[in-house]
């Protein structure tokens, strides 16, 4: 909450939205990492690589679809998602906008994240690819990924940041 606040007073010609993106309306409990790993907040609190020992506090957010918020007379050039395993489920709000817009997508999908939401590398490149018709690359600009390489370099923890794009 205190970052939407910032938001807010820092950039008042802004629309912040203090919620998370979801695949559905409604609301959730977020696990609020306090201190220098507060990165490491949100819907389902990780353990922490280091193991070190944080204070997370469980606050309630409101959860929104992106295609049900977003302004219809809006085209997004860029969608950037970061959401600690949680990006099936904000693609899958995504769609339409995703579709109709083809915006570039910069997303973090990385073993230790999505398994905690059940989440598989295929069901992100099927939900990117073949439902929107994006392509994946990496952000180096190696790519376009195929599903192999994308499950390759998820499994084998050699990327978690990737961009789709047309």
């Amino acid at each position: 909450p205190h970052l939407s606040e910032y938001l807010r007073s820092t950039f008042p010609t802004v629309d912040v939205h203090q919620a998370a993106l979801s695949d559905h309306a409604g609301t959730a409990d977020f696990a609020y990492v306090h201190g220098p790993s507060e990165g490491w907040s949100g819907l389902k609190f990780r353990p922490l690589p280091s193991g070190e020992d944080v204070h997370v506090e469980q606050i309630e957010v409101k959860l929104e679809v992106l295609d049900d918020v977003l302004d219809p007379g809006r085209a997004p050039a860029l969608i950037k998602i970061d959401v600690e395993g949680a990006e099936q489920q904000v693609i899958e709000g995504a769609l339409a906008t995703l579709r109709h817009h083809r915006p570039i997508v910069i997303f973090e999908h990385g073993a230790g994240s999505a398994n905690h939401f059940g989440t598989e590398p295929a069901d992100i490149h099927r939900l990117l690819c073949d439902d929107v018709g994006l392509r994946v690359f990496d952000l180096d600009g190696s790519g376009p990924y195929s599903l192999q390489e994308f499950e390759r370099a998820y499994y084998g923890g050699e990327r978690v940041n990737f961009v789709a794009r047309v």
